[in-house]
């Protein structure tokens, strides 16, 4: 078990031969001597009686609700708030609309663990094992927006930051993968706070915008359910999922040997997250399907998105497979971190499946025997009418209108690019 750390000086409570010192009130944090804790009792007062009171008179709404500490705009005292999160199988999102405003949509966020590493060097000494996340809005810096009076006192400064800032506790990084998953918001990191707040008000002040250490705005992708889901469980194929702006768990949608993917061709470059789920409360029944059904984990759908389009590859046509392990939902977003909707990519892979596929699967019957120079004209032909950003907006536009009744207009007529010229 690790050590107890001290709140103040964030060394081993036990290393100096004396027992640690704590609140006696709260309960929640611990100090190495009693010069620690006074030290502290300043900062330490402004959520000490929050936190009693506020555990006392709001019992958790639910197990989806975790604790978290908002810094109001508009008064001078913390306030300790239950947030709500949005359950997607493994992965958590917080519903912060509530707490920061309805703008929170372009709000910006990261994690102080990347401030402390940058920060002067009496912050470089706090090393926590977990994460704490700070959230708050684009429009911090924008005139006419309230200077947050709560960090103004508790840093006992004149601030620049603007608009509330909440913070949020996730378990640490993990082999370069962020945690997901939210834990309560601790006490005894309070400390950690007031420092990171005077390091981080200069870039309030501009907005957060020249900081890449920001993580960035949650964004809207899209999951696609495995064949077993849609059929054991009853899923929809394509279902909204909010996730946040993460480098880590997400790559492009095919190998970096495959150069230009069919999507970013088509405009809409795609990264992809192959999402394992732990199942419970399964019946017999159901388990024994989940594992036993090869067929039960396949996406057949995401394959219609990674054809491989070099006319000078010897599998062009033909599709990447990307899924290596048993996923249970693959998870996309746009390459561009911009947000895209169940119904842009139920058209993206209609187009794929509709069009792209069956003029290529056309092609290949009509070059079987062609020489290799004329395969790759007539290839050459095809993906510079077929796969390019003004065909797909035009199929999608057709879509879009009427798409219970679609059908590719502009394939059924389209000449054949191999013509009596080119052979």
């Amino acid at each position: 078990m690790a050590a107890q750390m001290c709140t103040e000086c964030n060394y081993p409570c036990l290393t100096r031969g004396r027992p640690p010192v704590g609140c006696g009130h709260c309960k929640q944090v611990m100090y190495c001597s009693s010069k620690c804790r006074d030290d502290d009792q300043k900062r330490h007062a402004f959520v000490c009686d929050p936190y009693m009171v506020f555990v006392a008179t709001s019992p958790r709404p639910s197990q989806f609700h975790k604790l978290a500490l908002l810094l109001p705009a508009d008064k001078d005292e913390p306030q300790f708030v239950w947030v709500e999160l949005e359950q997607n199988h493994n992965f958590e999102t917080a519903d912060l609309k509530d707490l920061l405003g309805s703008d929170y949509a372009r709000s910006l966020e990261g994690t102080i663990s990347n401030y402390l590493r940058a920060s002067n060097l009496d912050m470089q000494r706090f090393r926590l094992d977990h994460d704490i996340n700070f959230h708050f809005r684009e429009c911090c810096a924008a005139e006419g927006e309230v200077s947050n009076q709560c960090i103004a006192k508790i840093t006992d400064s004149e601030t620049p930051c603007k608009g509330p800032m909440l913070f949020t506790t996730c378990p640490k990084m993990v082999h370069g993968c962020l945690a997901h998953n939210y834990e309560d918001f601790r006490v005894s990191d309070f400390r950690v706070l007031v420092e990171f707040l005077k390091f981080f008000g200069p870039i309030a002040q501009r907005g957060g915008k020249d900081h890449q250490a920001v993580k960035g705005k949650p964004i809207d992708g899209v999951a696609i359910s495995c064949l077993g889901d849609r059929i054991l469980f009853d899923e929809p194929i394509l279902t909204r999922f909010r996730v946040s702006r993460d480098h880590f768990i997400f790559r492009p949608i095919c190998a970096a040997r495959i150069p230009t993917p069919l999507t970013s061709a088509l405009g809409y470059g795609l990264r992809l997250w192959l999402q394992s789920n732990e199942y419970h409360h399964l019946t017999p029944e159901q388990d024994h399907v989940i594992h036993n059904d090869p067929h039960y984990s396949q996406v057949p759908d995401l394959e219609y998105l990674t054809m491989i389009i070099d006319p000078h590859n010897a599998s062009w046509g033909h599709v990447y497979q990307p899924i290596l392990t048993k996923p249970s939902k693959a998870v996309l977003v746009r390459e561009n971190w911009s947000a895209i909707t169940p119904f842009q990519l139920e058209g993206l892979i209609a187009y794929c499946r509709d069009v792209v596929t069956v003029a290529v699967k056309q092609l290949m019957r009509e070059t079987e025997f062609a020489t290799p120079d004329l395969k790759i004209r007539c290839r050459e032909a095809l993906k510079e009418q077929y796969m390019c950003y003004g065909t797909f907006m035009e199929f999608f536009r057709a879509y879009e209108a009427c798409q219970e009744t679609w059908t590719p207009p502009f394939l059924l007529d389209a000449p054949s690019p191999v013509t009596p010229e080119s052979s």
